[in-house]
């Protein structure tokens, strides 16, 4: 509007607005249509200072209220623009624009639900309003509803070249958030291309960078780890091969281990591969105790998104000291459920076969079955793991059958300076089913807290990690000699390692 036109009409306004014989309702009027004039030339301030006497003439009027709410949306002030937006829709929710307008405070108050409830409404009564559908995408997506987000995005998209950069890109984010990698690098790949924005080519420059990642990572067949460390134990003993009466005595070891797996087949959905672990300590003084264990697996697995379906067979032998200790057979069936980008879900069931070479009595079967949910917080700092379990024992012998229940908590947490926080948390209750004759027909009980803190650091490579881990169990058990409880302990294990990992 040229100068000399914007003058008049000032001058214009100016001389009605003068008027005494203007007031009430006529001059409320007067003042919203110059109000209206001066939002939609952006001279937000006027625009609220001319609202603002309308509304002394007429407060409930719902026009005037919700374009005092416009404006003070369009500058930012979204506390401001509430009660007036909010005025307007007790007085006429059918008023033209307010359910939108009253959408995206919410979006920009960032309610995502209440924002899209609202945007599905205005919807609902208009389906070609593509902001609305755009930013009920979005609100989708903030909500990690990504499913729904790309429903209302790609469309937004499709439906106007204004939007279609945005929308193009986050749709990709959409697709990377459920894994669908090709689609998203597809999305990336357009927005880098297209886009006029410098920071939107950016940002999907770093998302394909990211992808491509993830899928050399994904189809790399093999992956190996291997940790030698030197660990201080207050009380040597060997609970979780059945040797779990304390010894009193305290040494140090060095202990070693090693964990490689290779991918013999692979494809988008099936996955059949093999993998090795071996396992060593080495006390100082009590050699009798010196551990070593061979752990040789196969497995294979079948994806069904969001489901992942394995099932994983190991022999695994133990020798102690020098002699032949225990072979174990475990069958493995395993359900991993990934809920959201966020949230995962497991359920496994083990059997095992267990063949004692000296302690004959602990030879048996037993039944595992383990449920844990993992999640990780949006900024990808912190994740948190938490479950159960509940273990079914038969041996050869039934004073060594037993029933164990497990609940179990942790988080890692990443901090500054490349380091690594990992916290955990146990308690197992072990109930055996029948009474003892070497504990005076005793039924024996046990429980067990176990607490574990770790922290460790990357040294000048990814791959090379420095650990510090401390691990604290007590056990208490109902069994007692002369008034001494033999099978109580407190057990206290610190670790000095370096881990490598490819």
């Amino acid at each position: 509007m040229s100068l000399l036109l914007r003058s008049a009409w000032s001058a214009l306004l100016l001389l009605i607005l003068c008027s005494p014989l203007l007031a009430g309702e006529e001059g409320g009027r007067v003042y919203y249509d110059a109000g209206v004039f001066a939002y939609q030339e952006g001279d937000y301030a006027g625009a609220e200072r001319y609202f603002r006497q309308a509304l002394t003439l007429q407060p409930k009027n719902p026009d005037y209220n919700q374009y005092l709410g416009k404006t003070y949306l369009a500058t930012k002030r979204y506390d401001d623009a509430a009660p007036f937006l909010e005025t307007a829709w007790r007085v006429d929710p059918q008023l033209p624009g307010l359910r939108y307008d009253l959408a995206t405070l919410h979006f920009k108050m960032a309610d995502y639900p209440e924002a899209a409830r609202l945007y599905a409404e205005v919807l609902s009564n208009d389906p070609s309003d593509v902001l609305a559908r755009y930013y009920l995408g979005i609100s989708h997506l903030k909500l990690e509803a990504y499913e729904s987000a790309l429903e209302d995005l790609l469309l937004a998209a499709q439906q106007s070249p204004t939007i279609r950069e945005n929308g193009y890109y986050y749709a990709g984010i959409c697709f990377f958030k459920l894994e669908r990698l090709d689609e998203a690098k597809e999305k990336f790949v357009l927005v880098r291309d297209n886009a006029t924005n410098t920071n939107l080519r950016d940002n999907a420059e770093k998302y394909l960078a990211a992808i491509d990642r993830r899928q050399q990572e994904s189809m790399k067949p093999y992956a190996l780890y291997l940790r030698l460390g030197y660990m201080s134990d207050s009380d040597v003993l060997l609970e979780d091969l059945g040797r779990e009466r304390p010894t009193g005595k305290s040494d140090d070891a060095v202990m070693g281990y090693f964990s490689g797996r290779y991918d013999f087949f692979k494809t988008e959905t099936w996955t059949l591969g093999g993998g090795y672990s071996h396992y060593y300590l080495d006390y100082d003084r009590y050699s009798e105790f010196d551990l070593t264990a061979s752990l040789p697996q196969i497995y294979i697995q079948k994806r069904i998104s969001p489901l992942t379906l394995s099932l994983t067979y190991s022999p695994n032998y133990y020798w102690l000291g020098e002699d032949d200790y225990l072979m174990k057979h475990e069958i493995r069936p395993e359900i991993l459920w990934r809920v959201s980008p966020r949230l995962s879900a497991r359920l496994a069931y083990t059997h095992e076969i267990k063949n004692y070479f000296v302690t004959t009595d602990l030879s048996g079967h037993a039944h595992k079955i383990d449920a844990d949910l993992f999640y990780a917080l949006p900024d990808g700092r912190f994740q948190v793991y938490g479950g159960c379990g509940q273990e079914w024992n038969s041996a050869d012998v039934d004073a060594q059958d037993y029933r164990r229940t497990q609940v179990r908590l942790g988080g890692l947490v990443s901090l500054p300076w490349s380091l690594r926080l990992h916290l955990m948390g146990k308690y197992t209750f072990k109930e055996y089913s029948s009474p003892n004759p070497a504990f005076n027909d005793l039924q024996r009980e046990d429980e067990t807290l176990e607490a574990l803190c770790s922290i460790s650091r990357s040294l000048f490579y990814d791959w090379l990690r420095a650990m510090v881990e401390y691990r604290f169990t007590r056990n208490d058990s109902n069994i007692a000699f002369n008034q001494i409880d033999v099978f109580d302990y407190d057990r206290h294990q610190v670790t000095v390692s370096l881990a490598v990992s490819f």
